[in-house]
């Protein structure tokens, strides 16, 4: 196979906004908030604050990565921004804990997708049997993996559908809030700031609980390639799609508390569950369907974050080079989806992976403070020029500031945060220096990669990206 073999730019401005909010508005949204609430002391008026205080930092973020992506042409977000600041080894360390963290996160996605579809289809509580669940799971990756690979205009059709009707969805619940509201009782929102045995470490978890549903403003950077007129189109919808779920999360949280006590709201998973039985009745076997369906929107955003970002490792020859491997007919990075598929299957089949939840918000929230820090550095890599973005010098002063301040106190409040992190980072520096050595070009290493190199060209049908200059 011969030719240049890159990626093509297919993703226009209304799947550009849709990626960043479908992304956000993923399970998060049907996940934290009993974590929230428990974190906060079963405050309502804090956890209301907790919501409010978290969307405004996450708008001081993404207005940074406004600012990185007006300058940086170069697909793979945080991976490329960290390794254009501080280095190969700092781009490696984050794709090496990603590893662990991303197929986490793809798998949470469908785990809640199949948890409200499950209950839809048996009508009850307490849902079907976990084997049939972690099955739903696993064949709900799968659709999405296959959609990916096809085509990256269907992942983005996909991910613009359920965009809009999880936007409906929601649109509905904070209708009947309010209305429950309007109605006079708003006896849940009596002593709103009375506290439960509230803690420093409670409050953080709640943050990071808080914070992990607001994050994907970064989704688009990792396919900054793709995009059609990224430097216009790539800082104009992270900020459509930063505020919109902002204005939603604290809205549906709103009627969240109108309708439903507090016992009711950190009792489980299915939130959403419980305030149909409430208030609409016979239409909650309706919308649990259409929740189930769209809530793996977030493992659809993942595996194209995470495809492409260890696409770009692939070929910068930090990670194998079989990951930057791309489709001859469809032009998608196909290794590098399945790669991720795999991984994920591995983490689904473990079982109950929520309790790791505060650890992958861990690493989130740091590579994303480190990506901020990376400004100064890339600021001089990449002079201004007349489409690029610069963001006010408050927004990450602040957003370093706070995320350092409860990164750090995580660290010392959670042990167990503490060693998983010494543990991904430790083993990650010594692959590292392990992949600078000779020891990386003799077996068995180099006849693994052979035969999956083999494999994807012969079977799969890809090529090896050619390495192109994306500045527009």
């Amino acid at each position: 196979m011969s030719g240049m073999v890159t990626l093509k730019r297919q993703i226009g401005l209304a799947a550009c906004i849709s990626y960043v909010a479908g992304t956000i508005i993923g399970s998060g949204i049907f996940i934290s908030p009993s974590s929230v609430l428990i974190g906060c002391g079963y405050s309502v008026g804090v956890t209301l604050m907790m919501w409010t205080l978290c969307g405004l930092l996450a708008l001081c973020g993404a207005m940074c990565y406004m600012e990185l992506g007006s300058r940086v042409s170069k697909s793979g977000g945080n991976y490329t921004y960290i390794k254009e600041g501080f280095g190969d080894m700092a781009g490696f360390l984050f794709v090496w804990s990603s590893v662990f963290t991303r197929p986490m996160s793809t798998a949470l996605g469908c785990m809640a997708s199949a948890e409200y579809i499950m209950r839809a289809v048996f009508m009850c509580s307490y849902g079907a049997p976990s084997s049939a669940k972690t099955l739903l799971t696993i064949v709900i990756l799968a659709l999405i993996t296959c959609g990916n690979c096809y085509s990256v205009k269907l992942g983005a059709y996909y991910q613009t559908i359920s965009t809009i009707c999880k936007v409906t969805v929601l649109m509905v619940i904070i209708g009947t809030g309010f209305i429950h509201l309007a109605q006079g009782q708003t006896e849940n929102f009596q002593n709103s700031f009375v506290t439960t045995d509230i803690t420093m470490l409670g409050l953080t978890k709640a943050f990071y609980a808080a914070f992990f549903a607001y994050g994907g403003w970064d989704a688009l950077a990792f396919g900054t390639e793709e995009i059609q007129k990224a430097k216009r189109n790539l800082p104009l919808s992270i900020l459509i799609g930063v505020l919109i779920p902002t204005v939603v999360y604290v809205t549906t949280n709103v009627a969240y508390h109108a309708v439903l006590t507090t016992e009711e709201i950190s009792s489980g998973l299915a939130i959403a569950l419980v305030f149909s039985k409430h208030k609409l009745g016979f239409f909650q076997w309706v919308i649990l369907p259409i929740i189930g369906l769209f809530a793996a929107v977030s493992g659809n955003s993942n595996i194209f974050m995470a495809s492409r970002m260890n696409f770009v490792a692939g070929r910068d020859n930090l990670f194998p080079r079989f990951l930057s491997m791309v489709s001859i007919t469809r032009r998608t990075p196909l290794v590098s989806i399945l790669f991720l598929f795999l991984t994920s299957v591995m983490v689904i089949l473990i079982g109950d992976i929520r309790s790791l939840l505060t650890t992958y918000s861990f690493f989130k929230i740091t590579w994303s403070i480190f990506c901020v820090a990376s400004l100064k550095w890339i600021r001089q890599k990449y002079p201004d020029t007349t489409d690029t973005f610069q963001t006010v010098l408050f927004c990450p002063i602040v957003y370093v500031g706070v995320s350092t301040i409860l990164g750090i106190s995580f660290l010392i409040l959670d042990n167990t945060v503490f060693l998983s992190t010494v543990a991904i980072l430790g083993s990650g520096t010594l692959v590292y220096y392990l992949s600078q050595t000779s020891m990386v070009r003799y077996p068995p290493i180099t006849t693994i990669n052979n035969v999956i190199v083999k494999f994807s060209h012969r079977l799969l049908l890809c090529d090896f990206s050619t390495k192109v200059d994306y500045g527009e």
